[in-house]
Order: C-alpha cells, then structure tokens, then sequence
C-alpha cells in the first residue's frame, strides 16, 4: 500500500464549498464564477469575448522618424506573445486569462525570467492570488502554491489583467455586479426543466369524490398517468360519473415567460457590453444592422480590454527604455473585414486626391514605409505646387482708371 504524505499550503477559495462567500441573491441562488457559466446567456458573453481576444494576434512593433513603425520580428518579446510557454499558444494563453479576468474581474500570469529578461508566462489561478499595496502604493502580488507557503511577487513580474475602470486592489467583478439578472436566469432555466421533465405543466385536474379510499385514489392516478401521460397527451378521457375534470388556463406570467427570460438575457448582455445579435439574437438581425454592431462591438467592447492588454504586456515584458522605443497592439484586421472594402475606398480617395502620401496612409495599418511614397500622387493634369506657375494679381478697376 503506497502511502501519500500531508502537504502543507496554503488555501485558495477554490478549496472552499461553492457559494460560501457569495452574496445571497433575491431568488435564493449564489452566484459564482462556477454556477455564473451555466447561464448559456453568461456562457455566450465569456466565450465571445474571450475567444475573439484570443484569435487576435498582438505585435511588437518599433517606432521610426516621423511617426513610421514597422514588426521587430527579432526582438524576444515577438517571440513570447506567439508562445507564451513551451507548452501554451498564445491562443490558448490569452483565452484562458480572458475567462479569468471576466469571471474573477481580474487574471494573473506570472513573468518567468532568466538573467533579468522576460522567457515564459505561467497563468495564475486567480482564486489563490491576493493584491495589496505596500508602504509605496505599489502592488504586491501574494501567490498560493501547491506545496509550502505563499510567495510574494513584485508588480514588474505579474502579468495583471483587470476589468476596464477597476482600481489596482479592488477589481470590477461582472459576475457579483450582475449577480441579480444571473440568478434570475439560472432560476427560469431550472424552472423550465423541472415543468417540461413533467409534461411541460398540469393540463387540468381530475376530480373525484371525497370518501375515495387513498389505495382507490392511487390506482386511479395510475390508470390515467398510463391513458394519458407521456407520449400519450391528447387522447380521449372517459370519466365515471362522479369524477370531474377541469383544464387549467395559463397565467399570464406563464405566457410571458419567454418575454421574461429574453429580458434577463438582454440584462446579462447588457453587463458584459455585447450586443444581442453577436450572442444567438437574432430577431431583428439584417445584415446591415449586424454590420454596424461588429464595428460597434469592436469600438465600445473589445478595444477597452485590448488597451488593457497592451498596457499589461508592456509594463511587464518591456523595460522602461524599451518603452520608448517599441510598443505592442493587437491586429484586429480580421474583425474589420466587412468594412474593408469601404476603408481601402476612403484610403484611394484620400491618396489619389492628393491630400495624403502612400506612407503617410500605410502608417494608418502599421506598415513600413515604402521607398519614393512620401511624394503626392498626382491626377492627370495635375502640378505640384512647387512648380506651379505665378498667379497674377486681378486689377480692379480703379487700377485700370489710374493707368
């Protein structure tokens, strides 16, 4: 018989009962990261925004003369946001801290370095992770390990993901802020499981006479669940004279049930910033409209947290004097697909009008220069106004009087 010592750690609140510590909601269902995911309208939003974010390839790039920038494919840094690890993408890496920090408010992974530059991040179990302030105002991060005590990491060496608009030790969490709406959901979803697993609702009731023995009430019970349970609704009843049937009508909380569950899920929907069309909507979808909300998706949503994220990898991955010299932004081409046919119009007209250079409209999609594009394009007919001849002043007619 093998014999498995006691290790000695530290708790996480993942080791506690779910829902200890979770606020009480008005209809009698905690609320937490774990029981939040089986709202399918929670379970759209996190899977949304998390797998968008992780599709979305971020790069290093590096600042030239007059504004131009262009990929450093060499730097180290390149290589640690496409591999986090050997053993994670950076699909599966920013996915995983994603669904953290929409569950937990905040997400956590930690710089591995080797001789003081930055080689691999390891996620952080969120739930094992606390922030506090030392005597600087600068965060600290104390880390629960699976063996031994909890070690203290320094803001440099955390990668830390918050939800937008949260203070440093004291994070925005949607979950907990959303608690009511998400109960309400989780609560009609058992409601409509535990009536339809039971015929959807009672039809009507069967009545029969009082003095009826209780064996006599169940056989009865019995015969008709038999006769008309089931698969078997809708056939024809034939009563005895002393037994009464009356249908029970909906009420009209009953009939508006679907209204109500479209509400609540307009509410969590609502919380997380999607609109409804991107998250299985679709009632009033045309194509048009979707187009707008992608954009607007990407303009409200999506770019807040891509801040976050560029601000979290350069103030952990880049030195302060790298800081001036490189930046990191996502590539969020493949969201702007549908609009790309207008965007490259609008830079054709803007090139072609003679009021924009070549270079100067492929800093607009982070491109390097090319050589001879910081010259005007001319139209036919067209001088540049370096060799344009001198336009004569127009005599008025005083002029002409005088001479």
């Amino acid at each position: 018989m093998k014999w498995w010592p006691f290790q000695k750690r530290a708790m996480k609140a993942s080791d506690l009962p779910a829902g200890l510590f979770a606020p009480e909601t008005a209809a009698g269902i905690a609320v937490t990261p774990s029981t939040a995911l089986r709202s399918p309208t929670v379970l759209g939003c996190v899977r949304t925004l998390s797998e968008i974010v992780g599709s979305l390839p971020p790069h290093l790039y590096k600042r030239g003369a007059e504004g131009s920038r262009e990929r450093d494919t060499g730097h180290e840094v390149a290589a640690l946001l496409k591999a986090p690890n050997p053993w994670t993408s950076g699909t599966e890496f920013r996915t995983r801290l994603m669904v953290d920090a929409l569950l937990h408010g905040q997400a956590f992974a930690r710089v591995i370095r080797a001789r003081g530059r930055p080689k691999e991040l390891h996620r952080l179990d969120p739930s094992g992770v606390t922030v506090r302030l030392n005597d600087k105002s600068e965060p600290e991060y104390h880390v629960s390990q699976k063996a031994g005590a909890p070690i203290v990491l320094k803001w440099r060496d955390v990668l830390h993901l918050q939800t937008p608009g949260s203070a440093i030790d004291d994070p925005l969490k949607l979950i907990d802020l959303a608690r009511e709406a998400i109960s309400l959901d989780l609560v009609m979803q058992r409601y409509e499981g535990r009536a339809f697993s039971s015929g959807a609702r009672p039809s009507g009731i069967l009545t029969v006479p009082g003095k009826t023995p209780p064996e006599r009430r169940k056989v009865i019970h019995a015969e008709w669940e038999a006769a008309h349970g089931d698969g078997a609704v809708g056939r024809t009843a034939i009563l005895d004279d002393t037994m009464t049937w009356q249908a029970i009508t909906r009420t009209m909380v009953e009939n508006d049930f679907l209204q109500l569950r479209k509400h609540v899920a307009a509410e969590i929907n609502r919380a997380f910033k999607i609109p409804e069309v991107l998250n299985g909507v679709t009632d009033r979808a045309v194509w048009r409209n979707v187009e707008e909300l992608t954009t607007v998706f990407l303009e409200m949503t999506l770019t807040p947290w891509l801040d976050v994220w560029q601000a979290a990898y350069a103030r952990c991955l880049l030195t302060p004097e790298e800081q001036g010299s490189h930046f990191i932004e996502f590539q969020v081409d493949a969201l702007v697909r549908a609009n790309l046919a207008a965007r490259f119009n609008a830079y054709r007209q803007a090139c072609g009008s003679s009021w924009m250079t070549p270079n100067e409209v492929r800093r607009l999609d982070n491109l390097p220069p090319h050589e001879g594009g910081d010259d005007l394009v001319l139209q036919a007919g067209q001088t540049p106004a370096a060799e344009a001849p001198p336009i004569n002043p127009i005599e008025d007619d005083n002029d002409r009087k005088e001479n």
